[in-house]
């Protein structure tokens, strides 16, 4: 069961790297993807990259310490606070970003024509 688990999380952290990645770099490279909503999506891969890379170090660190062998003491308590609370802040840029998405499509829906001037002006 240890070995599925470890296996699995793995996994998702490489889909999650890879996948971000992915939509970064498109979205910066492609001048035809640079608009409000696409930005919207940058900045919720960036906030999920990162979660991911914190996620990584914090799974990292919690192997390290079921195996004992980092005997680093209070430098390991700082860096494992560091990045709790490094997830944290990207955890809720993410929210913050996915509330946005929706209040900017609502607004689109709901008022079509004027969302349509505002983007060819």
């Amino acid at each position: 069961v240890k070995i599925a688990f470890h296996v699995f999380t793995i996994s998702v952290l490489v889909a999650t790297l890879c996948g971000n990645t992915i939509v970064i770099s498109l979205v910066l490279f492609d001048k035809h993807l640079r608009n409000f909503f696409n930005m919207l999506i940058l900045n919720l891969a960036v906030s999920d990259l990162l979660c991911g890379l914190f996620a990584a170090l914090f799974y990292s660190g919690m192997i390290k310490s079921i195996i004992k062998e980092s005997p680093m003491g209070d430098l390991e308590v700082v860096a494992c606070r560091a990045v709790l609370c490094a997830s944290g802040i990207s955890s809720k840029v993410s929210i913050i970003t996915i509330a946005t998405i929706s209040v900017e499509r609502y607004v689109v829906v709901k008022h079509p024509l004027r969302s349509r001037v505002r983007r060819l002006s």
